[in-house]
C-alpha cells in the first residue's frame, strides 16, 4: 500500500508491523513478548468468519505513528461490531492547515504460504458515501530483513476514486519494483465484494466478486509465508487518495480466507 507519489509508502509505518514479522524496526504492537506468531499454515484451509469471533486474539493490532503516511494507526479504531471487523479513519484539521489522521490496522497471527486469499469487505466509506482523503485496503505484506526484498500484493481502494481499485505488487519499497493495474468496480459501496487473489510461484491471478480481473507475472514476490493484512489511513494529495476531508469514514470487513493450493 504505497503512499503518494513514492513507493515508499505505508511502510515507515508497517516497518513497525513488519518488526514482528522481521525485525525491520518501528513501534507496533508486535514488539509485545507475549504475542507469538504460530506456525505457518502451508496445506489447510484457514477461515476467519467476524461474525463468529468474541475477540481479535487473531491479530496482531497495529499502535504507532508513520512519518510516511501521515497516519496514527490506533488499537482504538479497531473493533469488532455487529460480526464485522470495523476500522475507522478519522481526520482532524490543525490550526496550521495540516491533518491529524487516526486510523486502523490489522495483521493475522497466523502466516501463509502460496494459495487463495480471500476477503469479504466493504471498503471505506462516510454511511456508505465515498469521501476523498483515504486509503482502505486487503493484502499480505512481508520483508526480508536482509536483503530489503518484500513480497506485497494489495487490493487498494482511493477515497478519491470509488469506481477504480487498485492492485499491486511488490518485490521492493523502491521505484521500478512493482507492477500496478486499475480496474473499474461499480457499485463498489452498495455492498459488500469478495476480493481474492491466488498466488502461485510464477503468477498472481486477482478475482473480484468470483470474476477474475488481472493477472501480474511480474514483481510478484517469493517470500512465503506471510501475514494477512487489512488497513485504512489518510492521505491528503491530489496524486493518490485525494485531498483529505475533516470527519470519520469506516471499513468493515465480514471474513478472511487462505485456500491452499490444488
Amino acid at each position: 500500500m504505497r503512499e503518494y507519489p513514492q513507493p515508499v509508502r505505508r511502510i515507515a509505518g508497517v516497518l513497525t508491523v513488519a518488526l514482528f514479522l522481521t525485525g525491520c524496526g518501528g513501534e507496533s504492537a508486535g514488539t509485545d513478548p507475549g504475542i507469538s506468531t504460530p506456525p505457518p499454515i502451508t496445506s489447510s484451509r484457514y477461515v476467519v468468519d467476524f461474525s463468529k469471533e468474541r475477540d481479535l486474539s487473531k491479530f496482531r493490532v497495529s499502535d504507532w505513528t508513520t512519518w510516511s503516511l501521515g497516519t496514527t494507526f490506533s488499537p482504538t479504531n479497531v473493533a469488532l461490531v455487529n460480526g464485522e471487523l470495523e476500522l475507522t479513519l478519522t481526520q482532524v484539521q490543525q490550526s496550521d492547515g495540516s491533518f491529524k489522521n487516526t486510523g486502523g490496522e490489522v495483521a493475522t497471527l497466523q502466516e501463509f504460504g502460496y494459495g487463495t486469499f480471500e476477503w469479504v469487505a466493504k471498503m471505506a466509506s462516510s454511511g456508505g458515501v465515498p469521501t476523498s482523503g483515504n486509503i482502505s485496503a486487503v493484502f499480505v505484506y512481508k520483508v526480508d530483513s536482509t536483503s530489503s526484498f518484500d513480497t506485497e500484493i494489495d487490493f487498494e481502494q482511493q477515497g478519491n476514486r470509488p469506481d477504480v481499485v487498485n492492485l499491486t505488487t511488490w518485490t521492493q519499497p523502491l521505484f521500478g519494483t512493482q507492477e500496478t493495474s486499475e480496474v473499474p468496480l461499480s457499485g463498489q459501496f452498495d455492498g459488500y465484494h469478495t476480493y481474492t487473489f491466488t498466488w502461485a510461484p510464477s503468477v498472481i491471478t486477482f478475482a473480484i466478486d468470483g470474476v477474475v480481473v488481472r493477472q501480474h507475472y511480474r514483481q510478484i514476490g517469493s517470500i512465503t509465508p506471510v501475514p494477512a493484512m487489512m488497513n485504512l489511513w489518510g492521505t491528503n494529495d491530489h496524486a493518490w487518495g485525494g485531498p483529505a476531508t475533516p470527519g470519520t469514514v469506516r471499513m468493515y470487513v465480514r471474513s478472511f480466507t487462505w485456500t491452499p493450493p490444488g
